[in-house]
Order: C-alpha cells, then structure tokens, then sequence
C-alpha cells in the first residue's frame, strides 16, 4: 500500500519565524503530497509568506485554537473527497529519514482497514516514551478522513492540550484501532501559541476537563491533587515537556491556576447541565 489521496494539514499561528524550515522539510520528504496551511487569524506575516511561497492557506477569521484548526482543515480535505490526512505541528523538523518513516508507517499500518489514527512519538531531549495507544500526542498523527462521518470533529472548548486525548478516547470508542508508531519525530515543541503561561493554563485546566466533561469528577480530584505535587516539584519527570509546562507558572501562580482551572470546570458543568435541562 502506497500513500495515496492523502493531504497534509498544518495549523498556523505567528509561525513566521519557523513554518517555512517544517514545510521546507515536509516538501523534501512529501514531494507528491499537497500542503495545506490553517491560519488561526495570525497576526505577523506568515499568511503572507505562506502565500508568496505557493502553499495553500484557509485563513480563520478568529483564532479558535489548535483544536479549531485542525478542524477547519479536516473538513476542508472530507469536502474534497480526500481519505487521508497527516496533521502536524508548525514547528515540526523532521528529517529524511523520519519521513521516510512516517511514509512507511502509512503503508505498513493502514493496510488494516479498522486502523484509523497512526500516532507517533516526540524526539527531544529527554528520553521519549511511548504513550497508551488511546493517548498518543497530537504533535503528529496520521488520520483516515472517513473517521469524522461517524466520530465527528475535536472539541474546541479545549483550544488547546487535551483536545487530541479526548478525540483519540472518541475514536477508541467508535470501534477504531489507534496505532502507537513508536516512530521517533523531531519537534521544536512550544514555538507556536500566544504566550508560554498561556500554555500553561490551558494544560492545567484541560488536563481537568478531560474528566469532567465525561462526568468523571473523582478522577478529575485525583488529576487536582496530582497537579498540586507536580508543581511543587513531588511528582514528574523534570525533563519532560508537560512537567515543565505545569510547573512553569511557580510555586504561588500554579495554584492560583489550578483554583482558576476548578472554577471553569464548575463553570463548564454548570452549561452543560443548564443544555440538558432546556433539551
């Protein structure tokens, strides 16, 4: 099985400053696959650049976040009969040979008609580690379109962190088969988004808001609890990524973040219950 009618969609917000070397790159080891750039209503001159530079760009007119994003383009591909999708992130860097890999899982692992989502892993400083097949990252993944007619789209109450675990438990539940790679991937992580403490509270607040939104309050207690000893430095792997973005606002703004993350989620449940009552 080779790659075919397959589409690679990439989300955009102020990557001015890296998008081009990960295009550059995905050209080189993509050389038959259409690029198409979703822009989150940048504000610096990437649309420009992208244009200038012969790729395709559906322009947002608010920014909805990654999961928004990457929604946008999804449809765009299902809409024009497309049946694959590579979604990645804009500060992606792989080289020839982790596209070579990326080709291979395609023709390796889609062959199994129930696979639906091929995930991979992030190559960076600290030691990778393979992640819950239902749980891989949403740096990089392979995706077969048909999946939305029956799963639907990603939740963009999340904006971003968590949107993707929650539609990969989405998909496990429609019956379809996520495959971990274990395809190492190299990832300049974090150079898109509006500030790094941004980052923060999204990670803190949705890493609460994966339960809540599936009435699971206990472990949604038990995620609080475990927040509160990763930030004060009792839990967590201190080189890995999501450690360092809770951990990032320190010791006194990480509670206060997390108290704000508990009000929201109430808050959240509050809508939900008020949607349900006026059904």
């Amino acid at each position: 099985m080779k790659i075919h009618n397959a589409a690679i969609v990439i989300p955009n917000f102020n990557g001015e400053k890296f998008i081009m070397e990960t295009i550059r790159l995905l050209t080189v080891g993509f050389p038959k696959i259409d690029i198409i750039a979703v822009d989150d209503a940048s504000t610096d001159n990437s649309v420009v650049l992208l244009k200038s530079n012969g790729i395709k760009v559906l322009q947002r007119a608010v920014n909805g976040g990654f999961a928004a994003s990457v929604n946008t383009g999804l449809q765009h591909l299902h809409s024009n009969g497309v049946d694959f999708a590579l979604v990645c992130n804009s500060d992606l860097v792989p080289s020839a040979e982790e596209c070579a890999n990326i080709c291979k899982s395609f023709d390796d692992l889609f062959e199994d008609p129930a696979v639906g989502v091929i995930g991979f892993i992030e190559r960076n400083d600290f030691k990778p580690q393979s992640r819950d097949v239902s749980d891989i990252s949403g740096f990089l993944f392979w995706i077969k379109i048909d999946i939305v007619k029956v799963v639907g789209y990603l939740d963009e109450r999340f904006y971003m962190y968590g949107e993707e675990t929650d539609y990969f438990r989405r998909v496990v539940a429609k019956g379809y088969k996520i495959v971990q790679s274990g395809i190492q991937i190299s990832h300049a992580a974090e150079k898109s988004g509006k500030s790094k403490i941004m980052n923060s509270w999204y990670a803190i607040r949705n890493c609460l808001f994966l339960e809540i939104k599936n009435d699971r309050p206990k472990e949604a207690l038990k995620k609080s609890a475990a927040l509160l000893l990763i930030m004060f430095g009792l839990r967590g792997d201190k080189d890995d990524p999501s450690t360092k973005r809770i951990r990032r606002p320190g010791f006194v703004i990480g509670p206060l973040m997390l108290a704000g993350a508990i009000f929201w989620n109430i808050y959240q449940v509050l809508k939900m219950s008020t949607k349900q009552e006026n059904r």
